[in-house]
């Protein structure tokens, strides 16, 4: 019986190539020791030297391997299941657009604060934005499948026990602490692991530079997946010929796949053609009569003999 949800990326092309993407681009960048063209501040980049490319490359890679692996294991975990829910080419143009909005309201909202207040924010390079944006969806369209309750009210009951709570007459250990109102309870469910991961990696570069990105990512989404900002529903022509294009290949490498198992077939329907069987059989029987000294073992003496082992 096959599972209800696939495993893996099977079926979700898309974020297998977000998944590599994040990991390549960040590997690339440690390796040719580029990671500084990826950082993002108003002053100097912006106001001094007009680095306005430094808006489309802050959100491509991570600045270190730690938060490398939290986004990777945050997207797989619980954002890559999106895309069976919207399908891949809108799941496409939902992460364009994230990957849009949130460089232009880092960007408003970065030259707003050093322009009128004068306080120069640093915005540490990675998807944050992408993925706190698609954190909203992620609330809003998962179910709970399951959720775990602890309650700790019953070491505060046992803690409020006197030594002679026995002999006590006309009082119970449960009257002791009625009040349920001092009782603690921690509830968990499908969801607790993801919002753990989030919660790290939003305090992963400090109190300010990574909230400031992850909560800007948060609205953008809130507002994105309540129809505030535009294009969420609109159909682009570059995004579907590019989708539909590269759709038409899958079959092309389908009938590939099928004509290179046909020909392994081949091969292993004339290595087991009637000549070659033929000397297989003449082989055993050779030494069938190689054997034939050795007297034959009773079903008996071989069930003895695999205890005796």
């Amino acid at each position: 019986m096959s599972p209800i949800l696939l495993k893996g990326y099977k079926h979700l092309p898309v974020s297998a190539v977000v998944t590599v993407a994040m990991i390549a681009f960040s590997l690339a960048g440690s390796i040719l020791n580029i990671r500084s063209y990826f950082l993002l501040a108003f002053s100097p980049f912006i106001s001094r030297w007009h680095q306005w490319w430094r808006l489309l490359l802050f959100q491509l890679q991570f600045q270190n391997e730690s938060q490398l692996v939290l986004g990777v294991v945050l997207f797989t975990f619980a954002f890559k299941n999106l895309e069976r829910i919207f399908g891949s080419l809108k799941f496409t143009q939902i992460l364009l657009l994230l990957y849009f909005y949130n460089a232009v309201f880092l960007a408003a909202i970065l030259a707003v604060l050093y322009m009128f207040l004068g306080i120069n924010i640093y915005i540490p390079s990675g998807p944050y934005g992408i993925l706190f944006g698609l954190m909203y969806p992620f609330k809003k369209y998962t179910p709970t499948v399951y959720q775990v309750e602890l309650d700790f009210g019953a070491l505060n009951r046992a803690s409020a026990l006197p030594d002679n709570a026995a002999d006590v007459e006309g009082e119970s250990p449960d009257g002791l602490n009625s009040s349920s109102n001092d009782d603690f309870h921690l509830f968990f469910g499908n969801n607790t692991i993801a919002m753990a991961l989030a919660t790290i990696l939003f305090f992963s570069e400090g109190v300010v530079s990574s909230p400031i990105a992850c909560l800007v990512g948060y609205l953008v989404g809130a507002l994105l997946f309540n129809d505030f900002l535009p294009f969420r529903d609109s159909k682009f022509a570059f995004l579907h010929n590019f989708y539909h294009k590269c759709k038409q290949k899958i079959p092309f490498l389908r009938r590939r796949y099928i004509a290179l198992g046909s020909s392994t077939d081949e091969t292993n329907s004339r290595s087991a053609s009637p000549e070659n069987v033929d000397q297989f059989n003449n082989e055993l029987h050779e030494t069938h009569e190689n054997d034939g000294d050795t007297p034959a073992r009773s079903l008996g003496t071989q069930l003895l003999d695999t205890f005796r082992r």
